[in-house]
């Protein structure tokens, strides 16, 4: 576990790291490593993450910047899987489409910008379901209401 110590050496060797122009350094009796403007705590600092944390990380907020998000999914040119493929796909391969299995998840983890995003896409997918949905008894609600006119106009 990071202790309020680590965290607070962390910080300021980072700001003494920026404000000196150091040489990269490491502090590896409090698991806090540098290396080529990486950072680790309680881990390496790897190569391809800025920062890396073997541990659990608390936040009052975070935010992530993302290019592309599912708008995309309102626009009259997008193909609303049919339920029968969801059906088809849940079936054979135990997640939604476009979703990473469980499998995956496990293997590598998962990118929450990119999950967030696919979260996204099938909340508006759902809601696109949910509409038709309601369009359809709508339309059936109105015949079953002609149907008993008529029914009730023949008993008379």
């Amino acid at each position: 576990m990071i202790s309020n110590k680590m965290l607070v050496m962390f910080f300021c060797l980072c700001l003494g790291k920026m404000l000196q122009a150091q040489e990269p350094w490491v502090v590896e009796n409090e698991g806090v490593y540098y290396s080529e403007e990486n950072v680790g705590i309680g881990t390496l600092a790897q190569e391809n993450y800025k920062l890396a944390v073997d541990g659990r990380v608390h936040a009052r907020e975070v935010h992530i910047n993302q290019n592309s998000w599912p708008d995309y999914v309102f626009r009259n040119d997008y193909q609303l899987p049919s339920l029968d493929s969801l059906r088809n796909q849940i079936k054979n391969k135990g997640h939604l489409i476009n979703i990473p299995s469980a499998e995956e998840v496990g293997q590598k983890g998962i990118k929450l910008a990119e999950m967030n995003r696919l979260l996204m896409e099938k909340v508006e997918e759902l809601t696109l379901y949910l509409l038709a949905h309601r369009e359809k008894r709508k339309t059936i609600e109105a015949r079953i209401h002609t149907l008993m006119e008529q029914f009730e106009s023949t008993q008379k």
